[in-house]
């Protein structure tokens, strides 16, 4: 599978976890390791690309997904929607 294939396996999966975000975060955000979680449960295993860290396997996609502080995830979407608003 390529990157940009995955990406869109990950932007899925992500997706999903709408209801999941964090409080005070700002919309948007997820916690890293509850999308590792999902990721586990829709049967994606970053190691499997090469990756050791999830967040190699997300910092490898900048145009898609964006880190804070280590924990926290978000979309490029997510940030089109509310620089739009």
């Amino acid at each position: 599978m390529d990157i940009r294939k995955l990406g869109s396996s990950l932007k899925a999966i992500y997706d999903s976890m709408s209801g999941t975000e964090i409080e005070g975060a700002g919309d948007g955000w997820v916690n890293m390791a509850g999308f590792g979680l999902e990721l586990s449960r829709g049967g994606i295993n970053y190691r499997h690309y090469g990756y050791d860290k999830l967040r190699s396997l997300i910092e490898s996609l900048p145009d898609m997904f964006e880190v804070y502080r280590d924990c926290l995830l978000y979309t490029s979407d997510a940030a089109d929607e509310r620089s739009s608003v």
